[in-house]
């Protein structure tokens, strides 16, 4: 499906970021915004709790108005925080982490620190509660 100018529908560039194509490795049914909205979560860190608008439109790529978006989006959702400048991550968004870690069992999560533990002390270790 194209547009009038030729171009794929669905497929439009932003500046910093190549044009998004279908890719053999992506599904069809693969969300790019999806993707994006991740990116600008992941474009925090240590180095970078706070970000300006164009800090995080130059971390991931994106322009400034769709960076803005992005970050309206989640802080309507309770993920990012605003002084009016500035924005930050909220600590709602350690629910996303939560949701994987409430998969394991205390035994699966124990495991791996007491074979570590064991092979440091060369002695059997286990856990119990």
């Amino acid at each position: 499906m194209t547009s009038d100018f030729g171009e794929p529908r669905g497929f439009a560039a932003t500046p910093g970021r190549p044009p998004a194509a279908p890719s053999p490795d992506r599904p069809p049914e693969f969300v790019q915004s999806l993707e994006r909205g991740l990116d600008v979560i992941r474009s925090f860190s240590r180095e970078r709790p706070r970000q300006t608008l164009a800090e995080v439109a130059r971390q991931t790529g994106m322009t400034r108005a769709a960076a803005r978006r992005f970050l309206i989006t989640l802080e309507h959702l309770g993920y990012v925080s605003s002084d009016g400048r500035l924005f930050t991550l909220r600590p709602s968004v350690l629910q996303l982490g939560y949701a994987y870690l409430a998969t394991f069992t205390l035994a699966q999560v124990a495991q791996d620190h007491l074979e570590v533990l064991a092979e440091q002390l060369h002695e059997s270790c286990s856990a119990s509660v």
